[in-house]
């Protein structure tokens, strides 16, 4: 397919949540743009399903890699961020799509380690 229809190819992206409902959607158009992803969730057999449909509709020098990371733990995202970087080169797109219930209020009011 020409570059010119492949607007994300050579891009890096992690998108958390990836497994499912509008995270699965966000990644599937990422692939089909060109985007090589890393996608994270905590349901690893989920995760591992959504892992190996992406791939299946990604190119071959579209790599899709997965790991099982819960977003609230920041030794998890770290060690999934490193992961991206390593295996995929670089990281162009943050996606937070992942859930995550509570704490409420005004981001410059809330205490980030909640």
């Amino acid at each position: 397919m020409p570059h010119e229809l492949k607007p994300l190819a050579g891009r890096v992206a992690l998108i958390t949540g990836g497994n499912r409902g509008l995270g699965r959607e966000i990644a599937r158009a990422f692939v089909a743009a060109g985007a090589s992803i890393m996608i994270c969730a905590r349901d690893a057999g989920e995760l591992d399903a959504t892992g190996r449909e992406l791939r299946g509709l990604a190119s071959e020098d579209q790599p899709i890699c997965w790991r099982s990371a819960d977003v609230t733990d920041q030794s998890a995202v770290d060690m999934t961020v490193r992961q991206a970087v390593d295996e995929l080169g670089g990281l162009h797109v943050l996606v937070n799509n992942a859930g995550v219930y509570g704490p409420f209020g005004l981001l410059e009011d809330t205490d980030w380690t909640e």
